[in-house]
């Protein structure tokens, strides 16, 4: 056999080996449609195809679905595509940052340690402190965003606007969107 056939809940999922020839593999499909475990009298089951590599032509997809209309057992409910995970990585900062330091920060980075006064920390990307802000962050992106357990007279600035002597010891997520700096409360992350 050439085709695996799973259930999730409730629908049927195709896995077809990519090795065989794809006339092989639809004349399998066929006789596995004409037995007696997917015919149900009243109930079509929705099922999805996993061709894996394979592209299909147009005169395979639609001798696919001719298939399925000469069986009439399955309901068509698409086609699986895998997803291509993006390889995040993080940038660790293993301590604090102190006061004097610059920092330009291009990438998602953690910070184990506190972000010190006098510290000052341009970020393009994602910030997270572990252990609490006290310096100045500036975003310098859209996509920037800073996450910290606590802040303690902290300068955020986004964009010419700023926030001086922030001091909030909840977790908080900060951000610049429609022209303002947006803080979100532990109580109000979705995770």
């Amino acid at each position: 056999m050439y085709i695996l056939v799973k259930n999730y809940n409730g629908r049927l999922i195709f896995i077809f080996n990519d090795q065989i020839s794809f006339d092989k593999l639809l004349n399998e499909l066929k006789s596995l449609l004409k037995k007696s475990f997917f015919k149900h009298k009243d109930y079509f089951p929705k099922a999805f195809f996993d061709f894996k590599s394979r592209i299909l032509n147009e005169d395979q997809i639609i001798a696919l679905f001719q298939c399925l209309i000469e069986t009439k057992c399955i309901l068509f409910g698409g086609f699986v595509r895998k997803e291509e995970k993006e390889d995040k990585k993080i940038q660790i900062i293993d301590g604090s940052v102190h006061g004097g330091e610059v920092l330009y920060i291009d990438e998602d980075t953690l910070i184990t340690g506190t972000v010190n006064p006098g510290a000052m920390v341009y970020i393009h990307a994602r910030l997270y402190v572990l252990k609490g802000i006290y310096g100045t962050i500036e975003g310098v992106s859209e996509n920037a965003l800073i996450s910290a357990k606590s802040y303690k007279n902290a300068t955020i600035r986004f964009f010419g606007k700023s926030i001086h002597n922030f001091t909030s010891f909840t977790m908080c997520v900060l951000y610049y969107k429609d022209n303002d700096i947006i803080c979100e409360r532990e109580e109000s992350i979705n995770v």
